[in-house]
């Protein structure tokens, strides 16, 4: 139908090219050489004229149409390439999700091949190398993560494997850049963290305190204080142990400011007043952190400057206040019978020791002291003597300590938990 419609129109189209050439004989010179010239009707360079116009319409369109095709076509491809790819990562992440780890790395590795700049696979590769410890595998798929999209996640997965391949100051810039374009609190606790590890308390200190700032609800805002009085405390320490006393003491403080019942730093606050010459104010610092709060090492330093002073009473003074107020604690009552014991005062050592061997039956050092106790009321000096001596190289006579975050045991107090680095964690735990 559509042919006969074209071949009508065409002699429609002769006929009137025809009827207009007889009506309009006119002619027109067309020179097209300097010799060469030709003279058709004027109606026929018209028509010319139009047809040649209406071809390259005609011809332009089809161009067109056939550009529009191959993009289609082009298109279409692509979304089934796609749609291929995001099939394969489905499989690999429901492989991922049976544990089949292997497979998963296969059909992850598939999608690269085919489209190497799919971010999640290139992440996911990347993880797991980083289970099997293969970190600098790991760091190549997570660098170029980051390269097709920067973000906190991406940036804080590479900085652990630089920590993990040893390349700690190349992470500090990895942090210090992406710290540059978004004051993340991620990045700010990541960038602390690993300053810790490499003890730059400084850099550490800075973070910690841009992330007290960013701090909003209680919570947080006691969490970060903790963290800031432990960085404070030890650039304080470090301070203290380059011999610069003076300095020491004033980040010591600013330490006290953040966690008033922090230990660690009122124990090396009076250390540092010690080593300036300044007794007198290591004491009040140390009875002042007694007020707030009797940890037991601050109870056995003070107690220490009471016996070099020369103050007995002052001694038990010290334990019975703390006891009067924290009734029934264990390790409170324990110093304080071993008090009674170191002065001489069995009767009420004894007394109290029975005591606290009710609250603890097992307790070894409990026993030591009562065993000490019997041998010296009826056994010779030189055997007690022995008996101390091979109690104490037993560590009998000492009440085992645990950390409160990660109960990891410890023989006795120290002001970091070498188990999972909290400071001032580590409690009497008999």
């Amino acid at each position: 139908m559509r042919s006969r419609l074209a071949f009508l129109a065409v002699l429609g189209f002769a006929a009137l090219v025809t009827s207009l050439t007889l009506l309009n004989p006119h002619r027109v010179t067309l020179r097209l050489t300097p010799g060469l010239s030709l003279e058709p009707p004027l109606i026929a360079v018209v028509l010319g004229a139009f047809v040649i116009g209406a071809a390259i319409s005609v011809l332009l369109s089809l161009i067109r149409d056939l550009g529009r095709t191959v993009a289609e076509w082009r298109a279409g491809e692509r979304a089934a390439e796609l749609e291929s790819v995001e099939r394969l990562y489905h499989d690999g992440v429901a492989a991922l999700l049976r544990g089949e780890t292997d497979r998963a790395g296969d059909l992850f590795r598939a999608i690269l091949r085919r489209e190497p700049s799919h971010r999640e696979a290139l992440i996911h590769l990347g993880d797991l190398a980083h289970r099997a410890g293969r970190y600098g595998e790991a760091l190549g798929h997570h660098q170029k993560a980051v390269e097709l999209r920067e973000d906190v996640p991406g940036l804080l997965t590479l900085v652990e494997d630089l920590r993990l391949l040893g390349r700690p100051a190349e992470a500090l810039v990895a942090l210090e850049r992406a710290l540059a374009r978004e004051r993340s609190p991620a990045l700010l606790a990541a960038l602390r963290d690993l300053a810790v590890e490499e003890r730059q308390w400084a850099a550490a200190l800075r973070a910690q305190q841009e992330l007290v700032r960013l701090a909003r609800d209680p919570e947080a805002r006691r969490a970060e204080h903790a963290w800031l009085a432990a960085l404070h405390y030890e650039t304080g320490k470090a301070l203290l142990a380059a011999g610069q006393a003076a300095e020491a003491a004033g980040a010591l403080r600013e330490a006290l400011k953040a966690d008033r019942g922090f230990a660690p730093a009122s124990l090396a606050l009076a250390e540092a007043y010690e080593r300036s010459g300044d007794h007198r104010e290591a004491v009040r610092t140390l009875e002042r952190a007694v007020e707030h709060h009797p940890a037991v090492p601050l109870l056995q330093r003070l107690e220490a400057h009471y016996r070099e002073a020369g103050r007995p009473s002052r001694m038990i003074e010290l334990y019975q206040d703390a006891l009067a107020r924290y009734p029934g604690d264990l390790a409170l009552g324990f110093h304080l019978a071993r008090v009674y014991y170191e002065l001489g005062m069995l009767d009420e050592a004894a007394d109290q020791f029975q005591k606290a061997e009710v609250q603890a039956p097992a307790l070894p050092a409990v026993h030591g002291y009562l065993a000490l106790i019997a041998a010296q009321r009826g056994e010779p000096t030189a055997l007690l003597a022995e008996a101390r001596r091979a109690l104490q190289e037993a560590g009998a006579l000492a009440l085992p300590h645990r950390c409160q975050a990660c109960q990891a045991g410890h023989a006795g107090w120290v002001d970091r938990c070498p188990a999972c680095g909290r400071w001032n964690a580590v409690v009497p735990s008999p």
